[in-house]
């Protein structure tokens, strides 16, 4: 089942949007008389971009969280009966970052801005570029 339904290569979880890529143009990208495919697998299939995976490094902002919340104070974990320090209490994000001084960013919203910037660029990249003119040609 796993082997049957389940996606092998970072090169088809590009194609099909289901994880975090930067894309590129390839610099050696297919010539012909046809301009680019207008879709990404196409794009990718057809050999004109490569996908970069972005890596998900969000591991470290909850696991910080669970340091944060045994160090803040002398109770360590153990003690639930201050308010706010239930199992939805206040110990998240907001928590660890007013301890830190600095925002925790939301990593799906800054993987998704990189791979916006990424295919806003595409466009440029996969113009089709013209000979240079030689000069005294008439």
């Amino acid at each position: 089942v796993w082997a049957e339904h389940l996606l092998a290569t970072e090169h088809e979880l590009a194609a099909r949007d289901l994880g975090f890529f930067t894309y590129h143009a390839v610099p050696d990208r297919p010539a012909g008389g046809g301009g680019p495919p207008t879709d990404l697998a196409g794009l990718l299939d057809g050999g004109w971009l490569r996908a970069e995976p972005i890596v998900y490094e969000d591991f470290l902002p909850r696991s910080a969280a669970g340091i944060f919340r045994s160090n803040l104070d002398d109770t360590g974990p153990g003690d639930r009966t201050r308010e706010g320090d239930g199992e939805d209490g206040a110990y998240d994000a907001d928590r660890l970052s007013a301890a830190m001084g600095r925002d925790v960013l939301d990593p799906f919203a800054l993987y998704e801005r990189q791979r916006d910037r990424s295919l806003a660029l595409l466009p440029h990249a996969l113009r089709p570029t013209r000979a240079p003119r030689h000069q005294g040609a008439s």
